[in-house]
């Protein structure tokens, strides 16, 4: 197996530089794609089943940690008794 050279290549800087601008129009690339939208939904939808027996006594505290736009924090308020969603991209 070949390894790929990782000289000068830092990995995590990749990825934040790539992501630091996109939550300007991050949710609208979702909702154009049909397979997104429907996979957004879907996400939604077993968050709201999954919760409730995860934790059926208690809403929890949460972080949603790259949370992006914050559509899983916004998703999750209902459910929980605290969340804080944490990311790179100010927008």
């Amino acid at each position: 197996m070949t390894k790929r050279p990782t000289a000068g290549f830092d990995t995590a800087d990749d990825y934040r530089r790539s992501h630091l601008e996109r939550g300007g129009f991050y949710d609208s690339v979702l909702a154009a794609s049909p397979f997104d939208a429907y996979m957004t939904q879907l996400e939604g939808d077993y968050l709201d089943e999954v919760m409730p027996v995860l934790f059926p006594s208690v809403r929890p505290r949460c972080l949603d940690f790259a949370c992006g736009t914050g559509r899983i924090t916004q998703k999750l308020v209902a459910l929980s008794a605290e969340i804080v969603g944490v990311d790179i991209s100010p927008s």
